[in-house]
Order: C-alpha cells, then sequence, then structure tokens
C-alpha cells in the first residue's frame, strides 16, 4: 500500500497551545505511515525540530498544491488566533474535521466580532444553527446585550457539514455532533497521550515541607477552570491538614489578579504558589510529577477533553473532576467526580485523598494503566489513519 500523503493543518509549538502539543505526539505516530506536509501561517515560526523532521508550507500555498494530497487534516479549537486560518481553509477545500472542542461559540464571536467587524458571518453560523432565532440572536450580540460568557451555543454545524467526516475524542461529543447533525460522518478516537519521564525535581524548588501533600491545577488561569472554589474549599481543607500544599501551572489571564487577592484574604499565601506559563513541555510534565493530586475543574464544559488531565493519569496522579462532559467518562477508579460547583463535594473529594496515600497510590497506578491502554500514540494514530483511509475510499458514506 502506498503511503498517504496528508496536509496537516494545527497550531505547532512554540505556539502556547494545547492542540499544539497534541499534534507534536500525533505527528509522530502518523508519520510511521505517511508523508506529511504542515501548513501554517508562518512556517518560519514552527519550532525548528519540526521543520527538520517535515515539509512545512504556508497555508495558503494550499490551494494550489491540493491535488498534491490524499486529504486534508484540519484542527479546530476555539482560539481564534491560532485557529481562523485553519477554519477558512477547511471551508474552502473541505476534509477531515478534529474537533477539540464542540462549543465554538467563543470563536466564532470573536473571529466576526473581534477580529474583525462581521457580524454577517455570526448571524449566518447561528441563522445555519437555530433558524432566525439565531440570526436575531447575533442582531442581538452585536448590540451588546448578551453576556459572551454565559453563552451554551455549540455554532460546529457548519464546519461539521462542510467536512467529509469528523473526529472528537469522547463519545459525549460526538453525540452532541449527531444529535444536530445526525447525517455527520463522525467518529470517537480517544486523545493522545505519551509518557514523558520527569527530568528534574521542581517540589524541591517550591520550598516547602518534604512530607507535604501537594494539590495542583494545570492550564490558563482562567474563569471557567473555577480556581474560586478550589481555593475556597483548600482553604477548609488547610485547616484540618496543615500539610497540604496547592500548585497553580498555567499562564496567567485577567481572572489571575481578583484569585492571588482570593488566595491572600483566605490567609493561603504561604501555602500557595502560582507559576506562570512554563517555558516548555518538558516543564509543564516536571510540575505534574511534583505534585500529588491533580484538581481539574471546568464550567462550562465546551466539550473538550483535557490534554492536561490526561497527561496528569499519565503521571500516575489522581484527579478530582466535574461530573459532567468527557470528565464523566472517566473510570471511578482514576478520578474522584463531584458535582458541578458543589463547594462541599469538593471538599470531602480534597479530604478523602489527602487522608488517604494508600487510596493515592492505588489511583495513581490505575490511571497510569488506563492511559496506557486507551490513549497511547500507537494506537490512537492507527485508528486515525483508518479513518482517513475509511474516507478516502469511500467519501460519501459513513465510516464502518
Amino acid at each position: 500500500m502506498k503511503r498517504f500523503r496528508l496536509a496537516y493543518f494545527s497550531p505547532l509549538p512554540p505556539a502556547r497551545s494545547g492542540i499544539a502539543d497534541y499534534s507534536t505526539e500525533l505527528l509522530r505516530g502518523l508519520a510511521r505511515v505517511a508523508d506529511i506536509t504542515l501548513f501554517v501561517v508562518d512556517p518560519d515560526a514552527v519550532a525548528d525540530d519540526l521543520r527538520r523532521q517535515y515539509s512545512v508550507a504556508a497555508i495558503e500555498s494550499y490551494g494550489a498544491r491540493r491535488f498534491e494530497f490524499d486529504l486534508p487534516l484540519y484542527h479546530i479549537g476555539n482560539n481564534a488566533a491560532y485557529h481562523e486560518e485553519i477554519y477558512l481553509t477547511l471551508l474552502r477545500y473541505p476534509g477531515v474535521l478534529v474537533l477539540h472542542e464542540c462549543d465554538l461559540y467563543q470563536f466564532m464571536v470573536h473571529r466576526s466580532l473581534g477580529l474583525h467587524d462581521h457580524i454577517h458571518e455570526l448571524a449566518r453560523d447561528l441563522g445555519l444553527s437555530q433558524g432566525m432565532r439565531g440570526y436575531h440572536r447575533a442582531q442581538s450580540i452585536a448590540a451588546g446585550e448578551y453576556d459572551l460568557a454565559n453563552l451554551r451555543w455549540p455554532l460546529f454545524d457548519r464546519a461539521v457539514r462542510t467536512s467529509l467526516g469528523t473526529i472528537v475524542h469522547s463519545e459525549y461529543a460526538r453525540k452532541r455532533i449527531l444529535h444536530c447533525v445526525p447525517e455527520a460522518c463522525v467518529v470517537h478516537i480517544p486523545h493522545i497521550v505519551d509518557s514523558h519521564p520527569r527530568a528534574s525535581d521542581v517540589r524541591l524548588d517550591l520550598g516547602w515541607p518534604k512530607d507535604a501533600i501537594i494539590f495542583a491545577s494545570l492550564g490558563h488561569s482562567a474563569r471557567y477552570k473555577q480556581l474560586h472554589l478550589s481555593m475556597r474549599a483548600f482553604a477548609q481543607l488547610q485547616a484540618e491538614f496543615p500539610e497540604v500544599r496547592y500548585l497553580l501551572v498555567g499562564e496567567s489571564s485577567d481572572d489571575s489578579v481578583e484569585l492571588l487577592r482570593l488566595v491572600a484574604e483566605l490567609g493561603l499565601s504561604d501555602s500557595v504558589q502560582h507559576l506562570d506559563f512554563v517555558p516548555d513541555f518538558q516543564a509543564f510534565v516536571d510540575c505534574i510529577a511534583a505534585c500529588d493530586i491533580v484538581v481539574n475543574l471546568r464550567d462550562p464544559t465546551m466539550g473538550e477533553t483535557s490534554g492536561s488531565a490526561l497527561r496528569a493519569l499519565s503521571a500516575g496522579r489522581p484527579l478530582i473532576v466535574f461530573d459532567h462532559g468527557w470528565y464523566s467518562e472517566l473510570p471511578d477508579e482514576v478520578a474522584v467526580k463531584v458535582d458541578v460547583m458543589d463547594e462541599k463535594g469538593l471538599l470531602d473529594a480534597m479530604r478523602q485523598l489527602a487522608r488517604g496515600t494508600a487510596r493515592r497510590l492505588e489511583m495513581g497506578e490505575m490511571a497510569e494503566s488506563y492511559v496506557r491502554c486507551a490513549h497511547q500514540a500507537e494506537s490512537v494514530s492507527a485508528r486515525y489513519m483508518e479513518f482517513l483511509y475509511e474516507i478516502v475510499a469511500a467519501p460519501e458514506s459513513s465510516p464502518s
């Protein structure tokens, strides 16, 4: 069988994007069986190691070269700065869509009203999804009559309907898409996570007692991570377990100042440390290895599968999550699930894991096993290629 010729569209390192990190791991698996060209806005900005391994081209050149490839593969998420040109290319030259988040309203609103003054584009997308009601909602959004932070509209319709096939990382996402677009050709392929050994001991650098039990939250310090809830529960926990500490890892946002003010008000300044955006992927892995328990709360969920949560499991760290979306699909043996925004439930979960050393170790072993079985690069990339070949062989039929 001849090697597959794949045009690949995604944010790539050094972009500060979880999808960029995801692509780095996926590309290694796909490259075993495919010849890959990476299409990006600025080829010179791509990390040197990727430019040595793959052909890299400007995204605007794809139209003239599209017949060189069997298929294009498009990765789409909510960050308009990273995904707008990918999205526009997908609309012009349909291929296979990898939808990292179901709810794309942040992307759609930002690219329509933030990057451009294109209310007609937002009206078209909302109209496609919701009919005339959606069209009128677009006008209301433009007039400032909606709190964008509280919107819950998926807006994946146009991207999914345009694509030859769609890949998602959870059954939750697959069912949501099929509920809105029943004719969609959509498949669930697990998120990819490779194991990465620790390179340095961040725990020593924190200056905390050796017997400290360290909770951690990883990724952007944005409001939807519900870190305020975590801090309030943690303050109560520390009254019972003085040895607990909390590590916040991830790029600051506009919400960070308010969060750190709350940390001070709760008397936690000596027990909570915030590490801003870590310089590279290995440093992020080392931060995960420094903690004992990872708290990964997200509300609202955008239909995402959390790469940071899976990396924590890969490192043998138990999770505390909200019981909704993809997080509900995690085995109970690796994650303690609490009701959304239930502070008492969160405190109980933190208390269970703080006092239960044996349970933490058992959950950690199960976590590593779970990731090895379900999320490793070889099996995930093989499933990708199986789906791509199905699309090429029968582009108008659903995959078997």
